[in-house]
């Protein structure tokens, strides 16, 4: 671990000062710990001047909250230490990583999707999902296996959406770990949007949950299950997505 963390860029070396802790994991994975309020996503203009809300101060009605307010998933980086007070957790990018590319692969009208899943029309303040945690095969690098919540609005380059759960995704991870992820996009995934915070656009707020990350525990085929409550919504006093 160290303090700061240092890169070379065309052979000068840089210190990004928004970085306060460095955690080295298995298979030279990084974790960086950033200072909350220097997070990347303040780089984009749209931010300027944001206030971070810490804490949703609204949920719907309907939604249960037993366990909201407390992160009881590990993941694997924990082991290896933790992100301080006023920090969080960004998994550093790999070199292989091409947000055009990636944007494609949720383009359902250019690729071949098998899927199941249960659909809601509506006007809807969020949405919430039990959903078993497992370690799929996926059979070739550039397939994906996915189980996630989805909150949909708009159509073709106007749909935006909002999406958490767990992926299986070498092409974009390295590995085939089972991991936390999000995604968003504002226009049918054509120029916006991107997976947890490859991008600006989303502002985290926790230094226990590394968005990106594989789980430490998933179900085992008659063994012990796992599951998480993945859960979305909007807060209607700041008007704020919440995941």
């Amino acid at each position: 671990m160290i303090l700061v963390n240092d890169e070379l860029v065309e052979g000068r070396k840089i210190v990004n000062r928004a970085i306060v802790k460095t955690i080295e994991v298995d298979d030279g994975e990084i974790i960086d710990c950033y200072d909350i309020y220097k997070q990347p996503s303040f780089n984009h203009p749209l931010f300027s001047n944001h206030t971070i809300q810490m804490t949703p101060s609204s949920y719907p009605k309907q939604m249960k909250s037993d366990n909201f307010g407390t992160l009881q998933l590990t993941q694997t980086w924990h082991k290896y230490g933790s992100c301080p007070e006023k920090t969080i957790p960004i998994r550093r990018k790999g070199k292989s990583y091409d947000l055009v590319s990636l944007r494609k692969h949720y383009d359902v009208v250019n690729e071949v999707h098998e899927y199941a899943y249960v659909r809601v029309h509506g006007k809807f303040l969020g949405a919430q999902a039990k959903i078993n945690l497992w370690k799929p095969v996926t059979e070739i690098l550039e397939e994906i296996s996915v189980s996630q919540i989805w909150i949909v609005a708009g159509e073709n380059k106007n749909k935006n959406t909002i999406e958490a759960g767990w992926e299986v995704y070498e092409d974009l991870y390295g590995d085939a770990h089972t991991r936390f992820f999000i995604f968003w996009t504002t226009d049918g995934y054509q120029d916006t949007g991107c997976y947890n915070l490859m991008c600006e656009g989303f502002v985290h707020t926790s230094s226990d949950i590394a968005l990106g990350c594989a789980f430490s525990e998933v179900s085992t085929f008659n063994g012990s299950l796992k599951d998480a409550a993945f859960n979305i919504h909007k807060d209607q006093n700041t008007g704020n997505w919440w995941v």
